[in-house]
């Protein structure tokens, strides 16, 4: 048979009657000394074999034992004895195999609880007796496993059936032998033995040690699996080294110690680091054994506390310093070892060196920082944009600045609500069709809004970014802000545009003639010849005496001596002279000669330039009328400032003597009669070197915001008196027109200056109309106006249907004295009145006027914000303006001083009087604070009146000024000097001076 794998001792029995039995023989002293006498060569058993049986003698053979008699008589009744005990042991032998040859429950169940297997078979015998086979009457369950059947196809099947090799291999043999002489035999069956191995139901190769022991009339075998130790022995071993191989290919170094800190182990990845090449080496060392015993006292403490907490400490992260002074990162994680009792024993620990991540972590880190800062300083926007919301991911710096938002305002999930609609619709479009091709995409040109309004123009390029399964999941765009590129480009473009408009429109052009024997042989001109001339280059070169016939006759014999000139070889300068355009249009030309030569020097051709120079002969004109009127208005200013001394002698010496009259003298008297003709005749003088003063820009000037149509609504009463009923005057005053800050009586001055004016050009009647606009003026025609600024104006424009004038009077119009009436029939100071005053208050004043056509006055005012200022109330009668203070006048005109100190000492003041500044700060020296206020003109020789009043301040602190000049106060004051003094204008009355004082004196 070959069954089973435990192992068991070749004589032993399991079984309880089994094993008495044989105690009781193999026990007995009997045995013991008859095995000593059979070995003894003196004894006469020595020679014969001992039988025993069932018969009670015993036969010793035919020699006499030697020795005493009553020994053997001794030994007789004690074989006696053990044969009777033989029996009895033999007895209870046969039946205990009969029990065992019929198991109980009992031995049923711990039978089937064994790990080797049992079978017991009993004899079937032939009619002689003899054995021919063995039926299994009993099988346990590890028999049956380990034999690979079932039990129903073990138990009553006969041995040689189950297995037909039996008798062949000779078990059967032994197991006749064992049932017939009662030996026990052992076998070893399976892997290194002759006997076939028997495989489980699993297909295991087993090796069994299989015992065949009698029992009853069969036998017992036993199947011990000796394979299954040698199994787990090879199991073990290469357990232990699959142990060894793993914990020395884990990338950790591990190890564990015990409780004294004392290695119980380690892999080969601990050792390395240790120096050592075999794990073994560590076993039974400690830390202070180590090559870091410097740190073994840290070590052991850390240990100790360790297995005292008794808890894990798992992921600790730490620096480690390394032999060679490298720095390293490691991270720890800490078991404790505990016994069967819950104790801490040891501790278990790996090391996970990290350095190498670490380092490429802050290489990425590094690297991605510099990625980043490359895009963050990239010029170009570049920006990620999510493939399903369409929404941006993340934006570098230059998005945020083109775009006008920060970061977090455009990677929120409402960015498209940032810009206006209509551009967040067309780029979600535009996104959507990368997203649905998966193909990189250009966009030459994408306008954009940022929150400050002005456009920025983009070129485009976006491309798909895919995941994983190839659809795309983001949209990368990168975008140049091209908008100084568009701008310059449309920049060009309107420069070419303006170009060719120029081209067009060219006032120069060039006339090439060709030279041969002192002749001109050939002339061509330019295209710009139409602009100038109004005639086509092919029609000036077809006819080539149209040109010379277009110079104005009285300029014709000049332009054909430039020519003779040239001709002859002789030296020419440009010349300046006038042609009549085909339209029939006057305009001057400037006609510069390039000589050409050929390689000997003689003249084979010139170039002359003609450049149309009208409009810069129009402004030299302007500028040199301009000129000359700044020096006339200069001039009548300081003939006004004199004429304003020498009336405010006269008109206050005449009130003085109107003053001295008796009062009873009746009105009609002839020297009350002188006065007031002196008077009147010192008014129409003031009124003359008012206008002149206006002319010069230098007159009082009181501006206040005015509503420029409610001023001429309210003036067209007054203005159709002037005119008479033969003259309709008709206006067109457009809403909302605008305010200018002006002063309203020069205004109507103004108004009335120019409906006179019109007034005397329509002697037969005619109609006058009054208009105002808002105007801007643009730079083109502020250049072409002297004193003229871009900006917004309002327009006041004054037209009659007069006779009109022609050029040479409208070149003479704004100059003081100038008129076309006769003789006393006026000043000629009303015009240039206009122009002083439009200058005066910012403006410009334009005339448009052709004989026969009437004539234009178009007056550009600089228009203001806000509402006009409320008309100030006229001021009720007021008392004679006395006071007791004491006044110091200085003034260098000895007539207006003196006149200065008459009146306030007959307005009852104290007057203190000096000639110049020197003067009045040597008198308020002494004075010192007896001086209540100070009057003093403003232009004085050596110093000014401002100047004197500075000086003052610190000698008489506290007292009130009064400035006086014969020029506007804006003329003559800075804006911060007339706002802190008091100004009386030229000429004036003792009354108008005590008055002014009066006034600053009581000021708070």
């Amino acid at each position: 048979m070959t069954f089973g794998r435990s192992k068991r001792s070749t004589g032993s029995c399991r079984f309880p009657a089994v094993r008495d039995a044989v105690d009781a023989t193999s026990s007995g002293r009997v045995w013991l000394r008859l095995r000593r006498l059979a070995r003894t060569p003196e004894s006469p058993m020595s020679s014969h074999k001992l039988r025993t049986g069932s018969e009670s003698g015993t036969a010793l053979g035919s020699g006499a034992i030697a020795g005493d008699d009553n020994e053997v008589e001794r030994l007789r009744r004690e074989l006696a004895e053990v044969s009777r005990r033989l029996q009895e042991s033999e007895r209870r032998r046969i039946d205990a195999e009969a029990r065992l040859a019929t198991p109980d429950a009992h031995s049923t169940a711990v039978f089937d609880g064994l790990g080797d297997g049992i079978i017991i078979d009993r004899a079937i015998r032939d009619e002689n007796g003899q054995i021919v086979d063995f039926l299994v009457e009993y099988a346990n369950e590890a028999a049956c496993r380990l034999s690979g059947l079932k039990p129903d196809e073990v138990v009553g099947h006969r041995t040689l059936e189950l297995f037909p090799g039996r008798r062949e291999n000779g078990q059967f043999e032994g197991c006749v032998r064992v049932v017939e002489t009662g030996e026990p035999i052992v076998r070893h069956v399976g892997r290194d033995t002759d006997e076939p191995s028997q495989s489980d139901a699993e297909g295991y190769e087993h090796s069994f040690e299989l015992s065949f022991a009698k029992l009853g009339d069969g036998y017992v075998a036993t199947l011990h699996d000796v394979g299954a130790r040698k199994r787990v022995e090879e199991e073990l071993a290469r357990s232990q080294q699959l142990l060894r191989l793993v914990i020395d290919t884990i990338p950790l170094r591990v190890f564990w110690k015990d409780r004294n800190g004392v290695f119980l182990g380690c892999n080969r990845a601990f050792a390395l680091d240790a120096h050592k090449t075999d794990p073994d080496e560590i076993i039974g060392k400690t830390d202070y054994d180590l090559d870091w015993r410097q740190y073994a006292d840290q070590y052991t403490a850390d240990d100790r506390a360790f297995m005292e907490a008794g808890r894990p400490e798992l992921g600790l992260e730490m620096p480690e310093n390394r032999e060679d002074g490298r720095r390293s990162w490691v991270r720890v994680n800490k078991v404790p070892l505990v016994d069967a009792g819950g104790q801490v024993v040891g501790m278990l620990l790996t090391v996970e060196d990290f350095t190498d991540r670490i380092l490429a972590e802050r290489a990425l880190q590094e690297s991605e920082a510099f990625l980043a800062s490359i895009l963050e300083n990239i010029p170009s926007m570049v920006y990620v944009k999510d493939a399903k919301t369409l929404t941006f991911v993340r934006v570098n710096r230059a998005t945020e600045l083109t775009l006008g938002y920060t970061s977090e305002q455009l990677t929120s999930p409402d960015s498209r609500t940032l810009g206006p609609a209509d551009e967040s619709d067309y780029f979600a479009r535009m996104d959507q069709r990368v997203v649905d091709t998966g193909q990189l995409m250009e966009f030459p040109l994408e306008v954009l809004t940022p929150p400050d309004g002005r456009p920025r123009y983009l070129r485009t390029k976006k491309v798909p970014l895919f995941d994983e399964q190839g659809k795309p999941k983001y949209v990368l765009g990168i975008s140049d802000d091209i908008t100084d590129r568009k701008l310059a480009e449309d920049a060009r473009l309107q420069i070419e545009q303006r170009y060719r408009r120029i081209v067009d429109t060219i006032t120069d052009y060039v006339v090439s003639v060709k030279i041969e024997d002192g002749r001109a042989i050939e002339t061509s001109h330019g295209a710009g010849c139409v602009a100038v001339t109004g005639y086509t280059a092919e029609e000036l070169t077809q006819d080539p005496g149209l040109w010379m016939s277009l110079v104005v006759p009285d300029d014709r014999a000049a332009a054909q001596e430039q020519v003779r000139l040239i001709l002859a070889g002789e030296s020419t300068e440009p010349l300046e002279h006038r042609i009549v355009r085909r339209d029939g249009a006057v305009r001057w030309v400037r006609d510069t000669p390039v000589i050409r030569t050929d390689a000997h020097g003689v003249r084979v051709a010139y170039d002359g330039v003609i450049q149309d120079i009208t409009e810069r002969r129009e402004l030299e004109e302007q500028l040199i009328q301009s000129q000359k009127m700044e020096g006339i208005g200069r001039l009548a200013g300081g003939v006004a400032h004199d004429f304003n001394n020498l009336l405010t002698a006269v008109l206050g010496y005449a009130e003085m003597c109107k003053l001295d009259l008796p009062p009873e003298l009746p009105d009609d008297h002839p020297a009350r009669l002188d006065l007031q003709e002196v008077a009147t005749a010192g008014e129409r003088a003031a009124t003359l070197t008012h206008q002149l003063l206006a002319f010069a820009s230098r007159q009082v000037f009181a501006p206040a915001r005015l509503d420029l149509n409610a001023l001429v609504a309210d003036s067209l009463k007054m203005l159709q008196r002037l005119l008479g009923d033969d003259i309709e005057i008709k206006t067109e005053l457009a809403v909302g027109a605008g305010t200018v800050e002006a002063d309203a009586s020069q205004l109507q001055q103004v108004l009335v200056n120019l409906t006179v004016n019109a007034r005397d050009a329509m002697p037969n009647g005619g109609r006058l109309f009054i208009e105002t606009a808002q105007e801007i003026v643009g730079p083109d025609s502020a250049r072409t106006h002297p004193g003229a600024l871009p900006g917004p104006y309002v327009l006041l424009a004054v037209t009659d249907t007069g006779v009109g004038m022609n050029e040479e009077v409208r070149s003479h119009l704004f100059e003081p004295f100038f008129t076309t009436k006769g003789l006393g029939k006026g000043t000629g100071l009303g015009l240039a009145t206009c122009h002083g005053i439009v200058r005066q208050m910012g403006g410009h004043i334009l005339v448009y006027s052709e004989p026969g056509q009437g004539t234009t006055f178009r007056i550009y005012l600089p228009r203001k914000d806000g509402v006009a200022d409320p008309i100030p109330l006229v001021a009720a009668h007021q008392p004679k303006p006395t006071g007791v203070e004491t006044v110091l006048v200085v003034e260098d005109e000895p007539h207006v001083r003196q006149l200065a100190v008459l009146g306030l000492r007959a307005h009852g003041y104290a007057v203190l009087e000096a000639a110049d500044g020197p003067e009045a700060i040597e008198i308020a020296s002494r004075a010192g604070p007896l001086v209540d206020a100070i009057v003093s003109d403003v232009m004085m020789p050596g110093m000014s009146g401002p100047e004197l009043l500075e000086k003052l301040a610190v000698v008489v602190t506290g007292a009130r000024a009064v400035l006086m000049s014969g020029h506007a106060e804006s003329a003559v004051l800075s804006p911060e000097t007339a706002a802190r003094y008091a100004f009386l204008p030229k000429p004036f009355t003792p009354e108008r001076l005590a008055r002014k004082v009066r006034q600053v004196l009581d000021e708070t």
